[in-house]
């Protein structure tokens, strides 16, 4: 039987959505923060995570799709101290049944490709949580701006043509600075070193794992967190994967 995918509101200008478990004994909740562009409706990783224990929350970012504001980088951190809040205070309603949905056990974080930018880069608190999942991580810090030639003024351009409707950007050059400046918001990875994190490639993953393993131990981001690595088959990002697999890796890193 197919777990449901609901449609949840996490606060008055918070929305997204939800794979509930249909399990008596709730292992945990997962928080999954999507790409971008893009979002998490329906996906094999959610609804196998769900069958297998948890509650996995999928909020749209603040300033996209049904969610309120304005979209920076700034709203989408606020996403994720939000979605931590909701879950910790059991907030979160059902918009359907209009009833609240049940977060209970440990929360996990997950971040798929821009996600992961806003999980490491986090400036807020993180709580009990130490354990982060991020798949095809792509560290937006200066290095990985050389490297690859990110140019953020031609990505947000193409945000703002391809998607007019999902994403609200009242000031691009803002948006562009949050991604690129010396000093931009993602420029530094603030992970605690306590966390564990299971990081998962696509074998043909436009960011090298190498690379990234030279991006997380650099001297000036402090980052000793206990990592653990893994390569399923596909590309970059979660539609491109095999998710069956990346959930079997997910399931018994969280077993640990």
């Amino acid at each position: 039987m197919t777990n449901r995918l609901i449609r949840i509101k996490l606060n008055k200008n918070l929305y997204g959505t939800a794979y509930l478990t249909d399990k008596k004994s709730v292992l945990g909740t997962i928080i999954h923060l999507s790409g971008f562009p893009g979002q998490l409706g329906k996906n094999e990783l959610g609804e196998i995570l769900s069958k297998a224990g948890y509650t996995v929350i999928q909020p749209f970012y603040y300033g996209s799709f049904d969610s309120g504001r304005v979209f920076s980088i700034e709203n989408c951190f606020y996403t994720l101290q939000d979605t931590i809040k909701s879950v910790e205070k059991n907030q979160i309603i059902d918009i359907y049944n209009d009833k609240k949905i049940l977060t209970k056990g440990p929360v996990i974080l997950i971040g798929n490709s821009f996600g992961t930018n806003i999980i490491q880069s986090y400036p807020g608190k993180f709580g009990d949580i130490n354990k982060v999942i991020m798949i095809s991580s792509v560290p937006i810090v200066p290095d990985f701006n050389n490297k690859f030639g990110f140019n953020p003024s031609n990505f947000v351009g193409f945000v703002k043509k391809a998607f007019p409707r999902s994403y609200r950007i009242k000031d691009s050059i803002k948006l562009e600075n949050e991604f690129s400046s010396p000093n931009s918001l993602l420029s530094v990875i603030k992970l605690p070193d306590n966390m564990e994190i299971l990081q998962i490639f696509g074998n043909g993953d436009y960011v090298p794992k190498k690379i990234i393993n030279q991006i997380y131990s650099e001297k000036n981001f402090g980052f000793k967190a206990k990592v653990s690595q893994f390569t399923v088959p596909g590309n970059h990002s979660l539609d491109s994967m095999n998710q069956v697999k990346i959930a079997i890796e997910i399931e018994n890193f969280l077993k640990k």
